[in-house]
């Protein structure tokens, strides 16, 4: 594992890279599934986004890293519609957000339920079809909710509470859900928070599989340099609201100031495969 410095000196490499130590290797021309044109963004009386140019290109895995306070949910935000630029435009399949944000599947790291409500995977599964949750399961809809699960490995979790989902189950019903409308685009807030090693290591598989698949484009939100290292074709780094790294994995995980800032602290996560690195 990288040998990280104490996080006080890392202010230093923060404003190397905010200053102007950026390094672009820009994608190809594939198409593009999600772009971001020149956008700038303010929330809450105070600008959080700083002309920032990217893309996301279709059938890759791409991975938005950065410290925390980075911007990286505000880009996200903009990315789904649910916030507005200030400058600059955001195009989801060529177009406005807002009106294609159906075809993405959405798994933030929050997840805005109560975890004591009486209900099923299967009942939330389905009032993910539904927009609501239902009072009774269709047969066809039962059958897709299976199906669902039947994706992600977890068959099994089709009739349980969701008040006795372990922490990596519930991230893979949650991936299961954000899949059972078939969408082209999945974008996973940090799917690897909060769980523990067996249940990294079970979602690591499942997400090396669903990018195996090539039928998705996926943006990963994480802090895990591992992940990143195992599973990313691409890497967005952002820091103070900046685009300060972008381009090929492999590239952008040789600029020591770029580690050092995005994954510092966070050793918690890189866990793969049950080994702690």
């Amino acid at each position: 594992m990288h040998d990280h410095p104490p996080y006080q000196d890392h202010s230093h490499a923060i404003e190397k890279l905010v200053a102007g130590g950026n390094i672009f290797t820009p994608a190809g021309d594939a198409e593009r599934v999600l772009e971001w044109q020149n956008v700038s963004l303010e929330f809450e009386g105070r600008q959080v986004l700083h002309d920032i140019s990217a893309w996301v290109q279709a059938g890759e895995l791409t991975c938005l890293c950065g410290s925390n306070g980075a911007g990286k949910t505000q880009l996200i935000r903009l990315g789904l519609g649910f916030s507005r630029a200030a400058v600059g435009q955001v195009r989801l399949f060529g177009q406005d957000p807002a009106k294609t944000r159906h075809l993405i599947g959405y798994v933030p790291q929050q997840k805005a339920f109560n975890r004591n409500f009486p209900a099923t995977v299967e009942d939330l599964l389905i009032a993910a079809l539904r927009g609501c949750w239902p009072l009774f399961c269709r047969k066809r809809e039962r059958a897709m909710a299976a199906e669902s699960l039947q994706r992600v490995g977890g068959l099994t979790l089709l009739d349980k509470d969701i008040s006795v989902l372990s922490g990596g189950e519930l991230q893979r019903v949650f991936v299961a859900r954000a899949l059972i409308q078939n969408p082209k685009m999945l974008i996973l807030d940090e799917p690897l928070a909060a769980i523990d090693t067996k249940g990294r290591a079970q979602l690591m598989d499942l997400m090396e599989g669903l990018r195996a698949e090539r039928q998705l484009s996926i943006l990963l939100i994480t802090h895990s340099e591992p992940v990143v290292r195992k599973l990313a074709d691409r890497v967005l780094f952002i820091e103070k609201g900046r685009l300060v790294g972008w381009g090929e994995t492999s590239a952008m995980l040789a600029i020591d100031e770029l580690r050092d800032v995005a994954f510092f602290g966070h050793d918690h996560e890189s866990v793969i495969h049950g080994e702690e690195g």
